[in-house]
């Protein structure tokens, strides 16, 4: 069972995909907008369909990337429990997800919810081809000061283009 190169290549498999998941959150929040787009397939889709975001191909994850490292300084993502599901050169992931918000004041627990993902394999990587985000309350975003901070945010990514 040891040597057995299935379970190997499974092992191996489950953990490109969580550093795959950990590198999302390190490129958003360090501002590597370049490395995360990357992390995605060229014609990936991101959405939290509940705030109305939705952003395909990986032209428009730099720029979402981007908005996020110029207009919120101080956050950090934390995706966490990974469960993976593997098929061949296929996957799908959920874990959950926490953002916090370092200000002055204090440091905010934003959001609280998780990723679901379609993962692919290409080129001997794994990629997210599709990433929902789902969060419980996603109204928090526009209220008090966690609404005065993700404002500016809110407002770029309503954008078009």
């Amino acid at each position: 069972m040891i040597g057995d190169p299935a379970l190997l290549r499974s092992c191996a498999d489950r953990l490109d995909i969580r550093e795959l998941l950990a590198r999302y959150c390190i490129c958003v929040d360090t501002g590597d907008a370049d490395g995360f787009a990357a992390i995605f397939t060229e014609d990936a889709l991101w959405s939290w369909a509940a705030v109305g975001l939705e952003y395909r191909g990986r032209p428009a994850l730099r720029r979402l990337a981007q908005a996020i490292a110029e207009c919120l300084t101080g956050a950090q993502h934390l995706a966490c429990n990974p469960v993976i599901r593997l098929d061949d050169n296929d996957a799908t992931s959920i874990c959950q997800l926490t953002v916090f918000l370092s200000r002055p004041e204090c440091i905010y627990t934003v959001l609280q919810g998780f990723y679901e993902d379609d993962l692919v394999r290409r080129g001997g990587r794994w990629l997210i081809a599709r990433r929902v985000v789902r969060v419980e309350n996603p109204e928090i975003i526009t209220r008090g000061p966690i609404g005065e901070y993700y404002g500016p945010l809110i407002a770029r990514l309503s954008e078009p283009g």
